[in-house]
């Protein structure tokens, strides 16, 4: 496992603008090849944009092939990893989706969990929590509200994820109060779990929102290693090390996942369901 630079990019997402986001993605992979970035992380449903109420379902859109293969091209072009999402329609129901492409290649996506109160009504709720591999990295995604569930960042620290990483689509507050939070329970995500957190939010307004821009990186002792606070759209770039994780899973007392008590856990969550 080598160490993996990470581009956050916190760019505006015009909602229903197509064209105009995947031409906004391809300035920022370009700015991550020249900077030799691994992979580049796009906010939450940055290719259709977010929006709340019915509008959701007006700007969802299916995965297709010409859709999938667009990224991919934009992936080979760059010889770049990335990570993009997408309000998408798969048959009568709308899920927040997040795809991984490896160098122009599609290696799968992942379907936020918990849909957020206001998209409860309109969002589907995924069912499954898929880990990927980039350079000997094992990582998870999570989307905005899903990383309040700590059960999530549990399973995926005891799949053996190194890193996990949740983009965002959230317009409340401005960044100094959007920093306070993911301070209060993105640093516990990464502690509790021995792993790396990184998080990223749109910035700017998308013609029917305003998101306060940030980007964040939690080491795995908890410790908040880079942020950006920018109403621009800027991506960071943030160095992760892997003998950091290392030294934390190897720690006796440090690694606090390895002594959880997994079969006392299930039967007593069994009486919460």
């Amino acid at each position: 496992m080598k160490d993996l630079v990470l581009g956050t990019a916190s760019i505006v997402s015009y909602l229903g603008n197509i064209e105009a986001n995947l031409e906004n993605m391809e300035i920022f992979l370009e700015q991550g090849q020249k900077e030799k970035v691994d992979l580049v992380v796009f906010p939450e449903m940055n290719i259709t944009g977010y929006c709340s109420g019915t509008a959701i379902c007006d700007n969802a859109i299916g995965l297709d092939d010409s859709l999938r293969k667009r990224l991919s091209e934009l992936s080979s072009k760059f010889d770049i990893s990335f990570l993009c999402g997408l309000a998408e329609i798969d048959g009568d129901k709308i899920f927040a989706s997040h795809l991984f492409f490896n160098k122009g290649k599609f290696k799968g996506k992942y379907r936020k969990i918990q849909p957020g109160p206001s998209e409860l009504e309109f969002i589907s709720a995924g069912d499954n929590i898929p880990l990927f591999e980039l350079k000997g990295w094992i990582f998870g995604i999570q989307i905005c509200f899903d990383s309040h569930f700590p059960e999530i960042s549990t399973f995926m620290a005891k799949k053996g994820a190194d890193l996990i990483i949740i983009p965002h689509a959230s317009p409340r507050g401005n960044q100094f109060e959007k920093l306070k939070s993911w301070e209060r329970h993105l640093t516990a995500r990464a502690y509790d779990n021995s792993l790396y957190v990184a998080a990223v939010n749109q910035c700017g307004d998308n013609g029917n929102l305003n998101f306060p821009g940030i980007s964040l990186l939690i080491s795995p002792s908890g410790e908040i290693d880079g942020k950006n606070l920018s109403q621009n759209q800027v991506m960071s770039i943030f160095k992760l090390e892997k003998n950091r994780v290392d030294e934390i899973k190897a720690h006796r007392m440090k690694n606090f996942i390895r002594y959880r008590r997994g079969s006392f856990y299930n039967k007593i969550f069994q009486n919460l369901l």
